[in-house]
């Protein structure tokens, strides 16, 4: 009785270990593409907020340079 329970526990230590090999990169591969894609959203945001007060600013001095 007692062989098959050690054989269990071999078999759930093998499986934590895959299964930690298999998450950590997985892990790893997701806090990335999140990274990279908050970066992403901020450089647009960033480009975005730049270009609208650029036309603005020029509009606003168009105008002010029209009368």
């Amino acid at each position: 009785m007692q062989a098959p329970k050690v054989q269990t526990k071999q078999l759930m230590i093998l499986l934590l270990l895959v299964v930690e090999v298999v998450v950590v990169p997985v892990e790893v591969v997701v806090v990335v593409v999140v990274v990279v894609v908050v970066v992403e959203v901020v450089v647009v945001v960033v480009v975005v907020v730049v270009v609208v007060v650029v036309v603005v600013v020029r509009n606003n001095f168009f105008f002010n340079l029209k009368p």
